[in-house]
């Protein structure tokens, strides 16, 4: 009988993976049929209308976006459900960088200890010279709404032992100016672990964590001092496809951005390299992110590729205007919408 043979397809996780044209009334009847049949999926949905494709696959309910735990932006928020379901106030949420910031880092000054531990230069430099670390925290900002305290974050060298109170409140004698803050610190102690300080009101739950030795006073640093990149992401995709859980999506509006800032003078003509390279690196900014002058700064995911209009001093914020970019790529022009829709704050 068909039911048996589906139903045994789908014991053995064999589907029978079907491609659709066109989402249309019949389109999309046959998508909501499928997803009731035992062994069979729509695996390709095809339209000319791509946003119709993906409406139709959403109202459906076979999409489910996350980005997986194993690397920092995921085990943050694994940590940040942790933390924030025992009811305690975040102060700071952030990352132990696994080596010394230099924002001048290019893939020579890196190359030696890149090829000696077999990565790409570009690659190495992108950690070093910081643009990873604003990346992955502009992540973990868009989705739990917490902000940097200043643009490119603070930075601080800190310890596990000494992490909560170097992320105190400034009218206890650190450094954070508001709770709910993103930042990272530098230091061997914390390299490869992520972190959320927290300050607590309560004398016996302060008592038990003072006990426990995971603070002292009223703040404490809750860290895992790992992170296991891919080895973790298979976790992540269990409990989508199991449990339609995620790890971490973004809020409906971004509250931070990461801009483009020149590594070196730029002349009108100069291309724009790669992550890691010669001419740029990225740094962590509220949104509205502060502006250039009259400017409005460069998302640095538009980078790479762009071709410098007017000239631009090195240190300097790049803005939108003072480069030239490939229009035609679907990257511009989905960047440009949600400026369009706000004004210019997205």
């Amino acid at each position: 009988m068909i039911s048996e043979q589906l139903a045994a397809r789908d014991a053995a996780d064999r589907p029978i993976r079907v491609a659709s044209v066109a989402c249309g009334w019949m389109g999309t009847g046959f998508l909501a049929a499928v997803r009731h049949v035992p062994g069979m999926e729509v695996a390709l949905l095809r339209d000319d209308e791509p946003a119709a494709a993906a409406a139709a696959l959403h109202a459906t309910g076979g999409v489910l976006y996350s980005v997986s735990s194993g690397d920092e932006p995921g085990c943050l928020m694994e940590l940040w459900d942790f933390v924030t379901t025992l009811g305690y106030t975040p102060v700071v949420i952030g990352k132990g960088k696994n080596n010394p910031l230099n924002v001048e880092a290019t893939p020579d000054t890196v190359r030696e200890s890149a090829e000696r531990a077999g990565k790409d230069p570009f690659q190495v430099a992108s950690y070093v010279d910081g643009t990873k670390t604003m990346f992955e925290m502009c992540c973990v900002a868009n989705a739990t709404g917490c902000r940097p305290m200043q643009p490119g974050m603070i930075g601080p060298e800190a310890t596990l032992e000494t992490v909560s109170q170097v992320f105190a409140l400034k009218e206890d004698g650190g450094l954070s100016t508001f709770t709910g803050a993103v930042d990272y610190v530098q230091g061997s102690a914390m390299a490869g672990g992520v972190f959320i300080t927290v300050r607590i009101d309560d004398e016996r739950i302060c008592d038990d964590l003072n006990y426990l030795k995971v603070g002292k006073g009223r703040y404490f640093a809750f860290f895992p001092p790992y992170h296991l990149w891919f080895l973790e992401a298979p976790i992540s995709i269990a409990r989508a496809v199991l449990n339609r859980e995620t790890t971490l999506v973004p809020l409906d509006r971004p509250v931070a951005d990461v801009v483009t800032v020149a590594k070196r003078d730029l002349s009108p003509g100069d291309a724009l390299d790669t992550f890691g390279g010669y001419t740029f690196r990225g740094v962590m900014v509220d949104v509205p992110a502060p502006a250039a002058g009259s400017r409005r700064p460069l998302p640095v995911g538009l980078a790479p590729g762009a071709r410098v209009t007017r000239a631009v001093k090195s240190g300097s914020v790049i803005g939108w205007g003072d480069v030239a970019l490939d229009e035609s790529a679907p990257v511009v022009s989905l960047r440009r919408a949600p400026d369009e829709r706000t004004g210019g704050n997205a």
